[in-house]
């Protein structure tokens, strides 16, 4: 058995007494100080009913955080097109401001500015609609069987998942930026027991999002950079369908009558800004930075005075039903 020398023992302590005293000491007015700034984030579009704002805070850098929710309800949010400026109210049940498209219409084609200040900080934001509307040119929808092991039951359960794609034309001539967004709609049945021998079945509509599997070369998020006026397609949609479920009540199973049937697939294209994209990207890499020994992703910001985005975009719809 090796014996460690003395000195070496007390350098040793010495040298953890001395990084903690640093930490311990350092005064606070050697620290950076770096006050808190307004984060803004809105999406417009001549699609959408409603126009919203979410306005919030930052932490600060250093000192102590406030836990919870940084939502800024006081704030003056003002959006305007150039010509004729809108202010946007504080709702207090969404916890953001809203304005109804109504009140005022976004253009496709032009170009809006945003404005938040608090009173003592003031963030700004410009943004243009993009002036043309893409559709979806054609969609495949299929399915396929998953099983998978529920554990501790000793069988194998089967689910069945809803696969979409779909390809659009991109236009020439002209930078484009895309998001396709996809939602399964189904109707379930809902055992309701008053008591072990009466019981109600209660249909309900079930919406799902579809994630998109990447695998196949296609991003989520789509640039036309190097595809300029070329057909674009979207990388696969995945949903599990719902499940018809036994329900069991003080030992009594119940099967619902009615299967679970699919009502609609919906399908929304958005021709975006370069803001939305950048923006989008930015926080899809950012939560993919597992590598601790990685460079941190910065998230895109086109606020000026503060943090966040302003971006636009236009959007078709397609439903499929069976």
């Amino acid at each position: 058995m090796k014996t460690i020398p003395y000195f070496l023992i007390l350098s040793l302590i010495v040298l953890g007494t001395s990084c903690e005293t640093l930490v311990n000491t350092l005064p606070e007015s050697k620290l950076p100080q770096v006050d808190t700034k307004l984060v803004v984030q809105s999406f417009i579009s001549p699609q959408d009913s409603l126009i919203k704002v979410v306005v919030t805070e930052s932490s600060p850098l250093f000192g102590e955080t406030t836990p919870g929710n940084r939502v800024i309800s006081k704030a003056l949010v003002s959006l305007s097109n150039g010509t004729t400026t809108a202010v946007i109210p504080y709702d207090t049940a969404s916890q953001l401001y809203a304005l109804p498209r109504a009140r005022f219409p976004i253009a496709a084609g032009r170009t809006y500015t945003l404005t938040v200040t608090d009173g003592t900080r003031t963030a700004t934001a410009a943004c243009t609609v993009p002036a043309q509307q893409v559709f979806v040119a054609s969609y495949k929808i299929d399915s396929a069987v998953a099983s998978s092991q529920v554990f501790g039951a000793g069988f194998i359960q089967r689910d069945t998942v809803l696969l979409v794609k779909a390809l659009w034309q991109d236009p020439a001539g002209q930078p484009n930026f895309y998001r396709l967004k996809g939602w399964l709609q189904t109707e379930s049945s809902v055992i309701e027991f008053q008591d072990r021998d009466n019981y109600t079945e209660r249909r309900v509509v079930i919406t799902r999002a579809f994630d998109w599997d990447e695998s196949n070369g296609r991003p989520e998020f789509q640039s036309d950079l190097n595809l300029d006026g070329i057909q674009l397609s979207s990388p696969i949609g995945r949903v599990v369908m719902p499940q018809t479920t036994t329900t069991n009540y003080q030992g009594k199973l119940i099967v619902p009558k009615q299967k679970t049937k699919i009502l609609a697939v919906t399908l929304r294209l958005l021709n975006t800004d370069q803001h939305y994209y950048e923006y989008h990207r930015s926080v899809e890499l950012s939560r993919r930075s597992g590598n601790p020994f990685a460079e941190p992703a910065l998230v895109y910001s086109n606020v000026t005075g503060g943090l966040g985005v302003f971006a636009g975009f236009t959007s078709t719809t397609v439903v499929a039903r069976p």
